[in-house]
């Protein structure tokens, strides 16, 4: 036994000259990297940046980093100086290079705590982030909170060397009399002569102590000292104390309560060493019994809430070493061994936890946002390992990020590819396009029947525009469940399905990883990248193909709106990582419809009226139709997604509308009537403008410009209805106006005579000649409001002509023509004209 006693001296000796040494230069530090100041809490990272513990403090001046480099050469050539002295044996070290001394640049930081937060450099820390700047007012308070603490310190030092009062670890517990005070003093002698005798026998290289010197015997005054834990307190010396300060003295009745509770606790531990862990009951023999911070964090569960309380209080003692070692505090060896020690344990459990939950994600079946719930639950485990080992919290957060990516990566590769097996049939094709025959194809020599495919969803919206409304952020199609169903989709609604799993996945992915990893700004956006890149990657190139196979226009613009509102939705969710994402998928999409769009209009500009089936009439054309619908749809898509319609639609309706504007010319020059050619022409326009004004609520330059050739087309036509019937008098009107205005009057003496025919004309057949009018008109027109529109405009024009055909009359060279009294009255015409007016 006191063999071992001495070997134990000894060493705790040898240990104590060999301090003076460090720190030991290590070729394995990258001293270019980080300089630690360890005494001091100041470190220098990349020789530019300072940093107190974790805490980022200001970049170096340039003075400052030539102090740095200097400390790291003087630094470097003392460590080498000591470390050759050790290895030539030299028990006593006289160097002739002194230990370098710190830069000035640390001499202004002092890190104060303030429980959750705490100051250092003027400003106001929590968690290794700044809060904000202190006020003068601040910084004294701090400064003199400081002072408090360091004489308390200063104190419970000067208590414990001054060889007069009694301690028991932290705990004051009296006076020493003169004769305890000599006890004391004489121990102290005997253990340095022993500890001189022992020290002396190692540096003779003896491998067996015979010291003439005994041990000294410890003193009598600390033998009835025995401390017993009660929870929140502790009994010693017959006094009750709670947090190092005495709260009052036991009775004789719980002094005796307190040494059966030592006694039996003693023999609970006792017989737990003779029992082995099979035939032992632990829960019973501690149950009810009051448990420390190292039993919970060894015993309990990771995720169970003491366990979380007492790695909560595990870190602030941390925090709060670390802050008294840098002040040069001596209580901190009496526990930094311990402290340290549960640290490492605490860290092994909790990364063997995280690494769990983590491997949890990989089981078939499992919906990975539950075992993410109980990492959220448990943050403060992920920030304990950040917080005390940066290597550990990389090893759990890249493991994560691999698992994670690989989850991702099969779901959506998975799912996409059932998705799309859900298309319809009979999407649109090369042939769906706006030129082509609407006619019955040859399937063989003796048999024909039309073509089965539907053009007309093709051409018009009809229900689809539900997706950028209600259905946007409707359900996710289900493949399984779709398929046993017998369900098929059109293009655009398994777009969105895949496109809103990618939404929701992406929003609920990065608002975890900000939230658990506590990381924001571009270092969120890059880790949220490594975990859906390949995702991504994977969805884009399988949209690729899909898109370059669709020729529907319509379903590649509900495509390119629903990218614009997904991409809307994560900016409200606040989710900025994925804009990429979004430009490279609507290239794709305007890429493609750029292409359909032209095929669509060569179609158009290839179409040969002579050969069109059934031949061209006055009534609207089929390929008409499809445009009115076509264009209706994708103007209706673009106004619920935003008020104007954009730059790039704009430009392929315009070029389109050309091509419209042209095929209806040939098609209007094929009938041989010019009333015909026009009637063509208004009652086709009238179907475009009726579609477009049923579904199109916004201002459009389709819309406008086509009212304007209609009223263009309108007026010529009722000019072209009333020349056969009132032919003269027309001419007479537009030849003799001019002249009136001009005063050649000598010019009107000639029209003199036409003048009775054409009254006595006018009066004979205007009944019969608005009857004819009327009748032509209303069957010339497939619509009948347009009809009547139209003969009101030319009854109009009519009663204009008679009035202007009037007042020419009442000119000077007229005055004397019989004819005039044989003029009928313009409001009986005007009576006879409101017969024909429609009633709706």
């Amino acid at each position: 036994m006191q063999f071992i006693t001495i070997f134990l001296v000894a060493s705790f000796v040898c240990a104590s000259l060999a301090l003076p040494l460090e720190p030991v230069y290590s070729e394995e530090v990258n001293s270019a990297e980080v300089d630690d100041f360890e005494l001091f809490g100041c470190r220098v990272v990349n020789g530019t940046k300072l940093f107190f513990d974790e805490t980022f403090i200001r970049d170096l001046s340039k003075d400052e980093q030539k102090q740095n480099e200097k400390y790291e050469k003087d630094l470097k050539a003392y460590n080498e100086a000591a470390v050759k002295a050790v290895h030539n044996g030299e028990t006593e070290f006289k160097l002739d290079v002194e230990f370098p001394e710190v830069p000035k640049f640390c001499d202004d930081l002092e890190k104060v705590d303030l429980g959750d937060c705490y100051a250092l450099g003027g400003k106001l820390y929590k968690g290794n982030k700044k809060v904000r700047d202190l006020s003068e007012e601040e910084k004294k308070e701090v400064d003199d909170y400081q002072k408090i603490l360091e004489k308390y310190f200063d104190d419970a030092y000067e208590k414990l060397n001054n060889g007069t009062k009694l301690f028991f670890d932290e705990t004051f517990i009296r006076d020493l009399s003169k004769d305890e005070q000599k006890q004391n003093e004489k121990y102290e002698k005997d253990l340095k002569a022993y500890s001189e005798a022992a020290v002396k026998a190692v540096h003779n290289g003896e491998t067996e102590f015979k010291l003439d010197v005994e041990f000294p015997e410890v003193p009598k005054f600390c033998d009835d000292l025995e401390k017993v834990d009660l929870g929140d307190c502790y009994a010693l010396g017959g006094n009750l104390y709670k947090s190092n300060i005495k709260v009052r003295s036991l009775s004789e009745k719980e002094k005796k309560e307190v040494e059966d509770y030592q006694k039996k606790l003693e023999k609970y531990f006792d017989d737990a060493c003779k029992k082995t862990d099979e035939d032992f009951d632990w829960e019973k023999v501690i149950a009810g019994e009051p448990k420390g911070p190292q039993l919970v964090i060894l015993d309990r569960e990771v995720g169970e809430r003491e366990f979380l309380e007492q790695l909560h209080e595990l870190q602030h003692k941390l925090q709060f070493l670390k802050a008294q070692e840098f002040k040069e505090a001596k209580a901190v060896a009496d526990v930094q061994d311990v402290i340290e020690n549960l640290k490492y344990k605490a860290m092994a459990k909790v990364r063997e936890w995280l690494l769990m939950k983590i491997s949890s994600f990989k089981k078939p079946l499992t919906n990975y946002q539950i075992p993410q719930g109980a990492l959220l639950k448990n943050r403060f485990l992920y920030e304990f390992l950040l917080a005390n080992d940066r290597q550990v919290a990389r090893e759990v957060r890249d493991e994560y990020v691999d698992t994670i990516s690989k989850i991702f990566f099969t779901y959506f590769k998975t799912y996409a590819s059932r998705l799309f097996r859900l298309q319809l049939s009979d999407a649109a094709t090369k042939d769906d396009l706006l030129g082509a025959e609407d006619a019955v194809k040859a399937t063989g020599f003796f048999s024909s029947k039309p073509q089965v495919r539907n053009r007309a969803t093709v051409f018009s919206l009809g229900t689809r525009e539900s997706l950028l409304s209600f259905d946007f952020l409707a359900p996710l199609i289900v493949p399984h469940a779709a398929q046993q169903a017998n369900e098929r989709f059109q293009f655009e609604s398994l777009f969105r399905s895949v496109q809103y799993a990618l939404v929701d996945h992406s929003s609920h992915e990065f608002l975890f990883l900000s939230d658990f990893f506590m990381v924001g700004g571009q270092a969120a956006i890059e880790l949220f990248s490594q975990i859906m890149m390949r995702s991504i990657t994977c969805l884009l190139k399988s949209c690729e193909e899909r898109i370059l196979a669709n020729y529907d226009a319509i379903s590649l613009y509900l495509c390119i709106c629903l990218c614009t509102k997904y991409s809307e939705l994560m900016v409200e969710r606040g989710i900025p990582a994925m804009d990429g994402y979004w430009d490279t998928l609507t290239r794709m999409l305007w890429h493609r419809f750029d292409a359909v769009m032209q095929l669509h209009n060569e179609s158009v500009r290839a179409v040969d009226v002579k050969k069109i089936v059934p031949p061209p009439d006055t009534r609207p054309h089929y390929i008409i139709r499809r445009y009115a619908e076509f264009t209706c749809a994708l103007l209706v898509c673009s106004q619920m997604i935003r008020k104007q319609v954009e730059p790039k639609l704009q430009r392929h309706l315009s070029r389109q509308q050309s091509e419209v504007e042209q095929l209806l010319n040939r098609l209007s020059a094929s009938l041989p009537n010019p009333s015909d050619r026009l009637v063509c022409i208004i009652n086709n326009y009238d179907l475009i403008l009726n579609i477009l004004e049923e579904r199109v609520t916004c201002e459009s330059k389709e819309k406008s410009s086509f009212w304007e050739l209609q009223q263009t087309r309108v007026i010529d036509y009722v000019e072209a209805m009333l020349r056969p019937h009132f032919g003269d008098l027309i001419a007479f009107v537009n030849e003799c106006e001019p002249m009136i205005e001009q005063g050649h009057t000598q010019l009107l003496i000639r029209y003199s005579e036409k003048v009775t025919g054409i009254v006595r004309s006018f009066s004979a057949n205007w009944k019969k000649s608005i009857d004819a009018i009327n009748k032509e008109i209303l069957q010339s027109f497939t619509n009948f409001k347009n009809g009547t529109n139209i003969l009101q405009a030319a009854f109009t024009q009519l009663v204009q002509y008679y009035h202007r055909f009037s007042k020419v009359l009442s000119h000077e060279v007229f005055a004397e023509n019989a004819a005039r009294k044989e003029l009928v009255n313009i409001h009986h015409i005007m009576v006879e004209l409101k017969k024909y007016k429609p009633v709706y």
